[in-house]
């Protein structure tokens, strides 16, 4: 779990350098770098990662809680709202829940599939097809 906090403060600063771009690009950029870094871990460790979380019992989702991943998304949509990028009828939360289920879905399909497509071949077209969905 330190590990996984060491890479969430990762996760935030490459977040933060996101602040040239545009907010849905910011989006786009955020899923994908999610996607490389599961892919960069490997099945194996991405396995690990989850079966922890399953096995933990705490009452809670730790994996959300070390990774900000839930809160980045959630601010990269509430910045695409307000420069109207996005639709401001969208729910931030349900938004980015629905990005992170989508992820780890598809990641879930990654790891017990036995083809050798990578993480994002198997789940950047959906992501994206939900990005453009959001859009005005």
């Amino acid at each position: 779990m330190e590990i996984l906090r060491i890479e969430g403060e990762e996760m935030s600063q490459f977040s933060e350098s996101l602040e040239a771009s545009s907010a849905v690009e910011a989006l786009e950029s955020m899923l994908v770098y999610q996607l490389d870094y599961f892919e960069k871990k490997g099945k194996e460790i991405v396995a690990h990662i989850y079966t922890m979380e399953i096995s933990a019992h705490r009452g809670g989702a730790q994996l959300l809680s070390v990774l900000p991943l839930m809160d980045i998304i959630t601010d990269i949509i509430r910045k695409a709202q307000t420069s109207k990028e996005l639709r401001e009828d969208l729910d931030l939360q349900q938004c980015a829940m629905l990005f992170l289920s989508l992820i780890f879905s598809y990641s879930l399909v990654w790891l017990s599939s036995e083809e050798h497509r990578t993480l994002k071949e198997i789940a950047l077209d959906h992501l994206m097809i939900e990005v453009e969905r959001m859009k005005l």
